[in-house]
Formats: C-alpha cells, structure tokens, sequence
C-alpha cells in the first residue's frame, strides 16, 4: 500500500486486494450507522469552507436482500466464532434490515482484523441503534478480551424531541486492539489544562497560589503502608511514615515543594497545577457540539472539542504511524485511473451530512462504495 493514496470503490475489495497483512496501525471506522437517512458528499474548498459541489454518497437504509443473503453465507461457510454469532443474529433477528446491516459490517470487519498489526487498535464508531450488536460482531473478530473501552462521545445538543422517549445525546466510539500490548502513549492521553478556562473543580483544587502567581496544592506526603521502616524518619520536627527517602525530602525542601504550613504541622507537598500532565481523557463526560461529529477536515483553527477528539486519537498512534480511515461514500468523481496519487502535503477533504429528504419508507438501498485514504 501506497502512502498519500486514495481509493475509490467498494471498501471490501479494496482491502483484500490492496491491503496487505498486518500493515496498519490504528483503524477509524464510521460506517453507515442504519440512521435510516440519506447522506451526501460534501466538498470543503482549500480555506477549509463548505463547496456548493456535492453528490448523493449512499442511502443508509438497508433490507435483506440476495446481496445481502451472500455475504451472510459467505461469513457462515468459514465457520469460528464470526459464523456462530451470525447465526445466532439470524435466528434472533431473521430477515430483518439490522440483518442485513450486520451482513454488509461482518466481512469488512474481518478484513480490517487481517490488515491490523498486531500492536494496533480499531475504533468503531456507531450510535445506539446498532451499538449492541456490534459489540458482540466485535467480540466475535477481535474476541472478547481485546476490548478495551466503550467511549460515550456526547453531542453539545440532543437529537430529537422527548414526547415518548428522552432525547439521544450521544453516539460510541467501540475501542479494540489487536494483541495484548498495543501502541499506548501514556502522555497523550491527558488534556492540558488551559489555566485560563479551569472547571470549577480544578479551580477550587488549585486555588492557593506562590508569590508569582503560580497554583498549586498542598498534598500528602504521608505512605499509606504504616510498615516501612526505610521510610521512618523524623523531618521538620515530625515523625512519619513517608512517601519519600529522606535524602529526596531533603532535595525537595530544598526546592521550596516541601512546606510546613505551620509549626508542629505535617509538611506537605505543594503540587503545582501548571507541571501536571493534564486531565485524564475518560470514556464519557466529553462533550462535542453536534457539527463536529461528521467532520473530517482538521485544521489549526479547529474547535476545542475537534481538538480533543484528535488527541485521543494520538494516543494510539504510534508517534510517525500512517493513519488509516474508511469514509462512505458513492458516485464519486471519476479519476483517470482506479485509485490516484495524492501530492504530499495536498488534502481532499470530504464531509458526510444528511440531505434534505433524511427519510424513506421504502427505499431500496443503493450500492455501497466506500473510500479507504492514507496519509
């Protein structure tokens, strides 16, 4: 496979003829969620605005089908856990479109386990309305012990009016990896604090400040383990259980971080906010505005919460790793040949967003291509 290229077509046939074994690192699905919606393709110009250009990409409506009967008896004929649990779909859920969805995401998903590395991970990105199923197709590739998180990505603002039911609010990002020890850059998966929009519960943790204007805390230096002889020493007057040598209370005393907030007090640690690494990215509690979760164009002047997104992303990713992503989309612009060279530091960027007729009662789905783009 080829850097800087882009291909056109069906996303299944491009991986198993282009996609060698075990080539890639870090997998971003966002398939089709059977929203029951029409999508379009939406061209961004160079300076990052929306193109008046656009094509009809797909029809996320699926039924059952003879293409649909296919892939299921393909997937069943190999046998193993994959077979097991789409036969057990099917005794569940019989001839039914969330069938035939899983029909279409169980031979791709197969295929993106073959191109993973063994060190690698795979986010799937999906809403509740097929969250369920995936999870266990997902166990059934990648087995159950390589899940990892299931990560709550929140919308700033709810879909749909609560008359009968309360508003969806979010979608999923399913994390899996490969193997036992994936790609982990501890470091990334924290989020800087911006010292100048704190939330109410830092602020009122670090609310002390040094003679510069500094925060910080004033922390316990005491070890939870009462038996530590080593650590037993006499320090400022106090006798402890510490957490330190002394020889490092020493050093640190010397620095101004150990601090007795009084005499015949138990010193401290005065822990600064500024040195920290960051809040821990968790799996819920991330809030993102609705118009960024169908964006895929990043740029210097993308929104806080876009920002966030990609530094979770950064965690995974080994520090010059390829980055690999599958985008829907159908009827694309014809390109003088079959796939075609993209120039180093160019970008097309394409952009996914429901047409003005997001419904259909019966609607027959159109062919489903997909675009697979490395960089």
């Amino acid at each position: 496979m080829q850097k800087n290229q882009l291909y056109y077509g069906d996303n299944l046939a491009v991986l198993r003829e282009y996609i060698r074994d075990e080539s890639v690192d870090l997998i971003y699905l966002d398939p089709p969620f059977n929203s029951r919606q029409d999508y379009n393709v939406l061209f961004a110009e160079r300076d990052g605005t929306r193109s008046a250009s656009q094509i009809m990409a797909f029809e996320d409506t699926w039924e059952w089908n003879m293409d649909a009967e296919r892939a299921y008896e393909e997937i069943v004929e190999r046998g193993g856990r994959v077979s097991d649990a789409m036969r057990a779909f099917r005794t569940f859920l019989g001839h039914s479109d969330m069938m035939a969805y899983l029909a279409m995401m169980a031979p791709r998903l197969i295929e993106l386990h073959r191109v993973l590395k063994v060190t690698g991970s795979i986010y799937l990105h999906c809403d509740p309305t097929a969250s369920h199923y995936l999870k266990i197709l997902m166990d059934a590739v990648f087995a159950p012990h390589f899940f990892r998180n299931e990560i709550v990505w929140s919308r700033a603002t709810p879909r749909g009016h609560a008359f009968t039911r309360f508003a969806s609010s979010h979608d999923l990002l399913l994390f899996y990896s490969r193997g036992d020890t994936p790609t982990w850059n501890g470091d990334a998966a924290f989020l800087k604090y911006d010292l100048s929009e704190l939330d109410d519960k830092t602020d009122s943790k670090y609310a002390l400040r040094d003679a510069d204007g500094r925060r910080y805390q004033l922390t316990s230096l005491l070890n939870p383990n009462r038996n530590r002889p080593h650590l037993t020493y006499e320090f400022l007057g106090i006798t402890r259980v510490w957490r330190w040598t002394r020889d490092r209370m020493t050093q640190a005393y010397e620095q101004g971080l150990v601090v007795q907030p009084r005499p015949g007090a138990v010193p401290r640690f005065k822990r600064y906010l500024d040195v920290q690494k960051g809040k821990p990215l968790v799996t819920s509690g991330q809030t993102f505005p609705r118009s960024t979760l169908r964006r895929r164009n990043a740029s210097a002047t993308q929104p806080k919460s876009r920002r966030l997104c990609s530094h979770a992303f950064s965690v995974l990713a080994p520090r010059r790793a390829m980055s690999f992503s599958i985008r829907s989309v159908d009827a694309a612009p014809r390109l003088p040949s079959r796939n075609a060279s993209i120039a180093a530091g160019s970008a097309l960027t394409l952009r996914i967003s429901p047409s003005a007729s997001s419904r259909r009662d019966s609607a027959t789905p159109s062919a489903k291509r997909y675009a697979i783009h490395t960089k």
